[in-house]
C-alpha cells in the first residue's frame, strides 16, 4: 500500500501479514526507508505485523471494557455510601425527638400559667407560643421527610439516584438544624420564665 506521509513526499508504508503467531514488540521488523537520510523525511517507515496490530486493538478494547466496568461499580458504591449517609443523618436526628418532646412538655405549663395570669396577650406569652410553634414545625418537617423519603432501588440509574440522595441529604440536614434551633430556643424560654 502506498500513502502520502509528509510534506508531499510519497513513501511506502506496508503492513505485511505473517503466518506466524502474534509478533511480540521486541521482534517487530523495522526497515529503514531508502530516503531516510533525506531532511524532509519526518517518519521512519515500518513493516508491521497484522497480527500485532489486531492484538493491540484487542488489548485496547479489553482495557476500555475493564475501565467501564470499574466506573459502573464505583457509581453503584457511591450510591450505596450516600444512601447510608442520609440514613445515618436521619437516625441521629431521630435521637433528638425525645429532647424535642421534653422541651415541648416543659413549655406547655408556662403557656397555661401565662394565659391565666394575663388577660391581654403579653410578650412573655407570645414568646412561649412562638417556641411551641417552632417545635411543632420542626416535628412536622421530620414527619414529612420520613413520609416522602424512599430508598433508591439498585436497578435505578446511578446519576438519578445520586441527585435524589443529594437532595434528600440537604433536606434532612435542614430538618436537623430546625430541630436543634427549636430545642435550644425552647430551653432558653423555659429558663427565662420558670
Amino acid at each position: 500500500m502506498q500513502f502520502l506521509i509528509s510534506k508531499g513526499r510519497c513513501a511506502q508504508f506496508s503492513i505485511v501479514p505473517t503466518h506466524q503467531q502474534a509478533t511480540p514488540c521486541h521482534q517487530l521488523k523495522i526497515e529503514n526507508s531508502p530516503i531516510r537520510n533525506s531532511p524532509d523525511n519526518l517518519y521512519p517507515f515500518r513493516e508491521l505485523s497484522l497480527q500485532y496490530i489486531c492484538g493491540m486493538k484487542a488489548m485496547i478494547i479489553a482495557v476500555a471494557f475493564l475501565m467501564l466496568c470499574t466506573a459502573c461499580a464505583d457509581k453503584g458504591q457511591r450510591v450505596q455510601d450516600l444512601q447510608q449517609v442520609v440514613l445515618d443523618l436521619h437516625d441521629s436526628s431521630m435521637v433528638k425527638m425525645d429532647a424535642l418532646y421534653i422541651t415541648l412538655e416543659g413549655l406547655k405549663p408556662l403557656r397555661d400559667s401565662l394565659e391565666m395570669d394575663s388577660l391581654p396577650p403579653s410578650p412573655e406569652l407570645d414568646e412561649v407560643l412562638e417556641a411551641i410553634t417552632q417545635i411543632r414545625q420542626a416535628d412536622d418537617e421530620m414527619m414529612e421527610w420520613m413520609a416522602n423519603f424512599e430508598p433508591v432501588e439498585k436497578e435505578a440509574p446511578a446519576e438519578e439516584s445520586l441527585a435524589y440522595l443529594e437532595e434528600q441529604k440537604k433536606s434532612i440536614i435542614a430538618v436537623d438544624e430546625a430541630m436543634d434551633a427549636s430545642i435550644e430556643n425552647g430551653n432558653q424560654v423555659i429558663k427565662k420564665y420558670k
